[in-house]
């Protein structure tokens, strides 16, 4: 929606006297920053409404200070306890939130809090007449129409099984018929409020709706001069729509071409995450190979040693048969002189010299 300040917002707030602003969907930023400098130029305020921003809110709320308020909730949780001169709301682009935002803010109409100028963004291709959903479980079953995250093309109402713009949101299936859209959402709420708003609806960029007051008008008969403006010939129209066809299309034709290119990418990630794995294998089968050509020479030193060990073995045991061959042999033949006449007869020697050693 930024990209309509210089020619559309600004000059909207500056003849509308505008001192209070309420932004619902900060996305990245882009349009907070130019409201803040407007607010802090003017004496305004700006309240931020966004669950989930793109953007680093610690360094637009340093930007901001007191001029900004932001608010980490839903918008249709926020807008019944605030009011403003101006809404602009770029959040989420389905027709059942829009409708519920619009019914608050004619709420404050109806009170007489606010008499707030609305601008809506996307009330064309590809969310005017389709469903998007940032928290699709958020809205009631029975207004939520079947989706997916896929892509889109201007040329079909269907969404692309590759590429196409958005891929990575969930958008509903079908574009068209009842309750599906934010330029849906606004026909149906004048339908239900013919009287009391003025509605203008501007070409390209996706789309910019405004809503105002016709009580608004009356107090601030600038505004009708500056809304006439606005409008486009007919000739005029169809060069906007023509130049807002090929934008959309090279739009969709890039996003298709990013989400080949990061096909692409994830490929060649993942073709190197299969080389980077193959080359840790082939290092560790090298260094397994390595490890077990030094295995197998020390297991041909250990089994050399073994086998020295062996014979050692093998000739200790011998000489320790041999030792008790020979302890045998001396052991009968004194066994042998113990039997003998002769060992009888010289035992009163033996002890006559025991006795004498001691």
């Amino acid at each position: 929606m930024y990209r309509f300040w210089n020619s559309i917002i600004e000059p909207l707030c500056k003849e509308a006297n505008i001192r209070s602003i309420v932004e619902v969907g900060i996305g990245q930023g882009h349009l907070t920053h130019l409201l803040l400098s407007y607010a802090k130029h003017y004496g305004a305020t700006v309240r931020a409404i966004d669950p989930h921003p793109a953007c680093d809110m610690v360094i637009l709320a340093a930007e901001g200070g007191t001029t900004l308020t932001y608010h980490t909730a839903k918008s249709t949780d926020v807008l019944p306890s605030v009011c403003a001169d101006l809404v602009l709301i770029d959040g989420d682009h389905n027709w059942y939130t829009v409708l519920q935002e619009l019914r608050i803010l004619s709420q404050w109409v109806s009170a007489g809090t606010s008499e707030p100028i609305i601008l809506l963004h996307d009330t064309e291709w590809p969310y005017g007449r389709r469903d998007m959903y940032y928290d699709k479980e958020a809205i009631p079953a029975a207004y939520r129409h079947p989706s997916a995250l896929r892509g889109l093309l201007p040329s079909k109402t269907g969404l692309e099984q590759i590429g196409g713009l958005n891929a990575d949101l969930e958008n509903a299936l079908e574009e068209g018929g009842p309750r599906n859209g934010v330029r849906t959402a606004v026909e149906d709420f004048l339908k239900e409020e013919p009287d009391r708003w003025h509605w203008q609806a501007l070409q390209g960029l996706h789309g910019l709706g405004i809503l105002i007051p016709r009580s608004r008008l009356v107090r601030q008969p600038g505004l009708n001069a500056l809304l006439n403006d606005m409008h486009a010939s007919p000739c005029l129209r169809a060069h906007i729509d023509m130049l807002e066809s090929d934008r959309l299309r090279e739009l969709a034709n890039n996003a298709t071409i990013i989400h080949r290119i990061r096909q692409r990418d994830e490929q060649m990630r993942m073709q190197q995450e299969r080389w980077r794995e193959a080359t840790e294998k082939a290092d560790r089968l090298r260094t397994l190979e390595s490890e077990r050509s030094v295995l197998q020479t020390e297991n041909v030193r250990l089994n050399a040693i073994i086998d020295a060990l062996e014979g050692k073995h093998a000739h200790i045991m011998r000489e320790i048969a041999n030792a008790q061959a020979t302890s045998m042999r001396m052991q009968a033949a004194l066994d042998h002189i113990h039997t003998t006449r002769t060992f009888r007869w010289t035992a009163w020697i033996r002890r006559c010299a025991g006795l004498l050693r001691r």
